[in-house]
């Protein structure tokens, strides 16, 4: 028996004297009726400081006002889900604790402590050591030297660094090694691409003090040339071996040489790290002439270093036709282009370097691929990278074939205890719908380190799910940058020209991918919070609907396109198929959208058509055709160049005032004698028919019965009037004969099939009518059939919403923000959206009376050979639609419209018919059934319980408007 133990740990701590934290006197910085929901405002507090208060979830809490990373003001940021948002780099900070949770930054928000008076005053205090910095560092665990494990960091940039933290914050007591293959601590490596006035110190992350404080080794000088990850063991350079027992790998990436015949002269420099930046610095002299390979972020951020630096001649030689197009778009693209040679920057454009020419000094010329030299001091090579990660080729680890290493969505490899991050990772984005990319940003890589230094813990599991975000400043023009993913369409929202806009780049599916901006913070940060709450943006929900545009694009950029005019045009048309050679237009509207002139680039032409009345619902049938579009015309010398976008326009109704039963004696004399009744004669496109049929007399032998739903389209008029009868469905309801008094209940399902509402006199150019048809058959196979009219409608079963309902809701909470901001970037709670008041229908479709008295008719006798061909679903008539790229707009009559707060995708395809419609089917009998009685009083309930309360929407159409017809230049 083993002997008793006791904890003497416990008893120890028991014995420790809390620590007491020193606090400031309460003071009043504001009333709590000063800060509303959701929102953020700055304060005086006390020593000249300043204190932020935000009001989230009923509850006040007191912060550091500036961002731990460059110092932001953090009121003018975004107050999500329970975090604060910076609004320059994107940092996020947790509302209650003020800890970090998104990278850039290291370091936490001081949180203050915090009491509401009776009266309403805010009362702050705060620890007194917190009052000695902006910053705080959260509590670190202590190295335990009895704790065996070992984490090994691969790599000497933000991500590791950012990784050994976290494993410290969340409690690992381990041994942790950071192996760098640079002479010094780990820096912002970001920096000095942008400028040559810095210090080291003014880069470093951490002095060599943080360190051996918390007990994490730093590997410097020490590449790693090999591994092993079955024996868990890392190799560096001077033999030096470290088994692990979890390793994370993120090693970055390096400069590509490239193939140029004379690329090891001494003054040709790639940037890369801090002492390419040394010499790189000290070989720039006054009029050196210096050349820069590359026009992606690195070689234009050196050329604008090297000019705001030091008075020399700066060449940028790229092979892309326009600077960071890729990135940013042609537009924006062209605006660098345009400010660096504004700069006095030479910039040559779809050009290369062939060859470096030199002497025993260096470079003195570099030849083109035009044959022309060009005189040169100093030459940069900032084109392509590689991947740090041939030292772990045969390790065990797969790789793939650009050198990047697959990860999950917790940065975890395929081997067991192997994580990686930063460059070489080709981990899943969450703001691209996870897909897996290597992404190059100093964000990713210290989130990246983040999510590792938590998951190698193991007490949580995080997963990846910040979304990219990135800055970099060109002279005057500071570019932020949130989001990721290949975009096909740009749409530019400001002044370009005065470098204050946003830019919305937008994907296949019209989803908004990322957002830049330039002088207008928050917007960026506020489309980061966006995307990282699982919220989608919208092509059509960026501009007011009532204000599209046209945009015009030449296939070949800086290519000449000579027109006469350009005009946009709304068309209502009719077209007749027997009469294919005229169109009638009943609605015409034309504008003119620019003067006869020459088109140099692409542009963009907004236009609006007020206050237009649809009348018509748009109908595709057998022999007519009735569309909206508009059409958008460049008017040229031989040929115009025109796109048409058709437009969807639904006329929507409310339940009618009146809607009577449809009752009917009908039979032959002294052979049959039945009554038929329809519980409503107006039906909406989704309703169910229900009715009953009795027999009062019945003495011809019927062998069964069938009901069918016929739509009869009318084209033209007197003897050129074309009638075109289609079987939408027909059912049997009734097989064998039955006897007087039998009665068979009916329920037809309207939904489901390609139905239209009733439309009569069109124009004066078509009709489309339904009918119900009884047809009856006896055992001689003589068919009697009676047809009743019924109208059909279309209900406004969607809600309508105010023109700008979006527009003027807060932006995430916040009335501080400028009124540029969109209202879809809500970082807070949504705002609720009004709807358009009722209005009193007026049901013009439903123009046709049906009696409601009880009428006698006879039967129509149909020969065998007139009965109605029921067409294939196939081949049923389908409405025209508009692409999925179009945007809606409810009009409402008068000029207004209200944006949909959904995305709806249209297509051409008609909605398949459901596998069966419910009928209620009887086979009579010679004695009466009590399952059928029954049944007829269930269907007599539901006739008498029928009646629906709908709030009453107003009868006007439905428009699906486009947002923009984009062109192409034919010529």
């Amino acid at each position: 028996m083993e002997p008793f133990k006791v904890d003497l740990g416990y008893l120890r701590a028991m014995q420790e004297k809390p620590v007491i934290e020193a606090y400031t006197k309460p003071v009043a910085v504001c009333h709590a009726k000063d800060v509303r929901e959701h929102e953020m405002k700055e304060f005086e507090f006390i020593h000249g400081r300043k204190v932020l208060i935000a009001k989230y979830g009923g509850q006040i809490h007191a912060l550091g006002n500036t961002c731990t990373h460059y110092d932001a003001p953090l009121h003018t940021g975004v107050l999500g889900n329970g975090r604060i948002r910076c609004p320059w780099h994107g940092a996020c900070f947790n509302i209650e604790t003020g800890d970090i949770e998104e990278c850039p930054g290291l370091d936490s928000l001081p949180c203050y402590k915090v009491e509401v008076e009776r009266g309403g005053l805010v009362m702050v205090q705060a620890k007194l050591k917190d009052l000695e910095s902006t910053r705080r560092l959260k509590t670190m665990a202590k190295r335990d030297p009895e704790n065996p494990l070992t984490y090994v960091l691969v790599g000497g940039g933000p991500s590791s660094q950012v990784c050994a933290e976290t494993l410290r914050k969340e409690g690992f007591t381990g041994r942790i090694v950071i192996v760098c293959k640079e002479s010094y601590l780990p820096y912002d490596r970001s920096r000095i691409s942008r400028r040559f006035d810095l210090k080291f110190d003014d880069i470093q992350y951490r002095p060599q003090q943080f360190y051996d404080e918390h007990n994490i080794e730093v590997f410097v000088n020490s590449k790693a040339i090999e591994a092993n990850v079955e024996e868990k063991l890392v190799i560096m350079k001077d033999d030096k071996r470290l088994f692990y027992d979890k390793m994370y790998i993120a090693t970055g990436s390096s400069p590509k040489q490239i193939p140029i015949k004379g690329f090891n002269y001494p003054n040709v420099f790639t940037i890369r790290n801090f002492d390419d930046w040394r010499r790189l610095k000290k070989a720039i002299g006054k009029n050196t002439p210096v050349i820069c390979v590359g026009s992606s972020f690195l070689g234009m951020e050196i050329a604008q270093a090297i000019k705001t630096y030091m008075p020399c001649s700066v060449t940028v030689v790229s092979r892309a036709k326009i600077p960071m197009q890729k990135k940013f778009g042609l537009k924006i693209g062209e605006r660098i282009l345009k400010m660096y040679k504004e700069k006095m920057i030479t910039m040559m454009m779809e050009t290369a370097v062939l060859e470096v020419i030199g002497n025993d000094l260096g470079v003195t010329h570099v030849r083109l691929n035009d044959n022309r030299q060009l005189p040169c001091k100093v030459l940069i090579i900032a084109a392509g990278i590689k991947f740090n990660t041939k030292f772990l080729v045969g390790c065990g680890l797969p790789i793939n074939a650009n050198g990047s290493i697959d990860a999950d969505l917790y940065l975890q490899s395929i081997v067991d205890d192997v994580y990686v991050g930063g460059d070489i990772a080709n981990a899943p984005v969450y703001s691209d719908y996870n897909h897996r990319s290597n992404i190059g940003h100093i964000q990713v890589a210290q989130n990246h380190g983040y999510v590792a230094g938590v998951n190698m813990h193991g007490s949580r599991k995080i997963e990846v799910r910040s979304v990219p975000y990135y800055t970099t400043t060109l002279f005057n023009m500071t570019l932020r940058c949130s989001g990721f993913g290949l975009f096909k369409d740009v749409i530019i929202e400001g002044d370009l020209e005065k470098l204050n806009f946003i830019a919305y780049y937008i994907d296949s599916q019209d989803r908004v991918i990322s957002v830049v901006s330039s002088n207008r913070d928050p917007i960026v940060s506020q489309f980061a919070e966006f995307r990282n709450q699982g919220r989608i943006l919208r092509r059509y929900e960026l501009v007011d609907l009532n204000k599209p545009w046209v945009n015009v694009t030449l296939k070949k950029p800086g290519s000449k396109l000579e027109h006469h005019g350009i005009k946009i045009e709304f068309i209502g048309q009719i077209e007749l198929f027997y009469d294919r050679g005229n169109h009638h237009e009943f609605k015409c509207l034309a504008k003119a959208l620019a003067r006869p002139g020459d088109l140099i680039q692409n542009n963009s032409y907004p236009f609006e058509f007020p206050n237009v009345e649809k009348q018509f619902e748009v109908y595709a049938g057998s022999n007519v055709r009735l569309r909206y579009f508009l059409r958008a015309t460049i008017v040229r010398r031989i040929s115009d160049i025109t796109k048409e976008v058709d437009i969807a326009v639904h006329t929507l109704c409310s339940y009618p005032d009146v809607n009577n039963p449809i009752k009917m004696e009908v039979g032959i004399e002294d052979c049959l004698h039945i009554e038929f009744e329809y519980n409503k004669s107006k039906y909406h496109l989704q309703d169910t028919i229900i009715g009953k049929i009795y027999f009062l007399l019945v003495r011809i032998k019927i062998k069964h019965m069938e009901i069918a739903i016929i739509k009869r389209e009318s084209t033209g008029t007197g003897p050129n009037m074309f009638t075109e009868n289609e079987n939408i469905t027909k059912f049997e309801i009734m097989d064998g004969a039955p006897v007087k008094g039998e009665s068979i209940p009916i329920r037809v399902f309207l939904a489901g099939y390609n139905l239209t509402p009733t439309m009569r006199e069109i124009n004066k150019k078509f009709s489309v009518k339904y009918f119900l048809n009884l047809v009856l058959m006896d055992t001689e196979d003589r068919r009697y059939f009676k047809q009743q009219e019924i109208t059909l409608w279309r209900k406004a079963d969607i809600p309508r919403y105010h023109a700008h309902s979006q527009q003027q809701a807060a932006i995430a909470g916040h009335n501080t923000h400028p009124q540029h901001a969109p209202a879809h970037l809500v970082s807070g709670p949504p705002a609720p959206i009004s709807a358009t008041p009722a209005v009193p229908v007026n049901d013009s479709n439903a123009a046709g009376t049906v009696p409601s008295e009880s009428k006698m008719g006879l039967f129509t006798r149909e020969s065998p050979n007139q009965e109605f061909s029921q067409q294939s679903q196939d081949s049923l008539p389908t409405s025209p639609m508009t692409p999925p790229s179009m945007s809606i707009e409810r009009g409402i009559g008068d000029g207004a419209a209200a944006t949909s707060t959904s995305p709806v995708l249209l297509s051409t395809t008609p909605p398949p018919l459901p596998v069966a419609a419910t009928i209620i089917n009887a086979t009579t009998t010679h004695e009466t059934d009590p399952a059928a009685e029954q049944k007829t009083a269930e269907v007599e309930d539901l006739l008498e319980s029928n009646e629906q309360a709908e709030n009453d929407i107003e009868d006007k159409p439905l428009v699906v408007a486009p947002v923009t017809t984009d062109f192409l230049d034919d010529a």
